[in-house]
């Protein structure tokens, strides 16, 4: 399960997503199937203050740009083709 709430991401352990996220830095990350852990940490961004979820707000962006920007994404594919000679 992936959630997003005012920009602050939770995601399970198990999703994809995960890779997105810092935990507790950009987003909180639970364990999958955990449904109380998932829910503290609903709580706990819910009653995060402004400036906090501008925080992590800010830090998922960067995190998101400085990793998954295209052109990076495009050279590592085309160096690891070459490197497979497709």
């Amino acid at each position: 399960m992936d959630i997003l709430i005012c920009l602050v991401l939770i995601s399970s352990s198990f999703s994809g997503l995960k890779e997105n996220i810092i935990d507790g830095k950009n987003g909180f990350i639970a364990p999958p199937g955990d449904i109380d852990k998932t829910a503290e940490i609903m709580e706990k961004v819910l009653m995060m203050k402004s400036y906090e979820l501008e925080k992590f707000s800010n830090r998922a962006r960067e995190h998101a740009m400085s990793n998954f920007d295209i052109k990076k994404q495009i050279d590592a594919h085309s160096k690891l083709y070459q490197a497979l000679k497709i």
